[in-house]
């Protein structure tokens, strides 16, 4: 009987090639601030290498973003299964499910501000 090949986990290209990684700043970003915008940028990322076929991982997802999307599924399971209907008191609840809040949007335009900054002086020095 042969052995089945083990799954490799999620492998960040950037820190493989020795690089700064996208993909762990936005990391670091979430973990810190716990906004979940943050988690939506590491999806995004992380489908652009699929559909560039830049990651020969079987799992194209690193453990922190399936986390938070286990997190968000069993919150929205949970509420379809109390038999919500009124959806004025739904929605609170589905923003809330996924983490969301008045101040997820700021937190974010402050840091996109910060990596234009960043790219302008990169391209100025260069």
């Amino acid at each position: 009987m042969s052995e089945q090949p083990t799954a490799r986990p999620f492998d960040d290209p950037w820190l493989q090639a020795g690089q700064d990684s996208q993909l762990e700043a936005v990391r670091r970003r979430y973990e810190r601030t716990g906004n979940p915008l943050y988690v939506w940028r590491g999806y995004d990322i992380c489908r652009d290498l699929l559909d560039k076929n830049v990651s020969q991982a079987r799992h194209p997802f690193p453990t922190w973003i399936l986390d938070y999307l286990d997190r968000v599924t069993n919150s929205l399971w949970q509420l379809h299964n109390e038999g919500l209907s009124n959806q004025q008191k739904t929605a609170p609840l589905i923003l809330q499910a996924f983490g969301m809040s008045g101040s997820v949007f700021q937190d974010w335009d402050k840091y996109e501000a910060v990596i234009a900054l960043g790219a302008q002086v990169a391209r100025t020095l260069a």
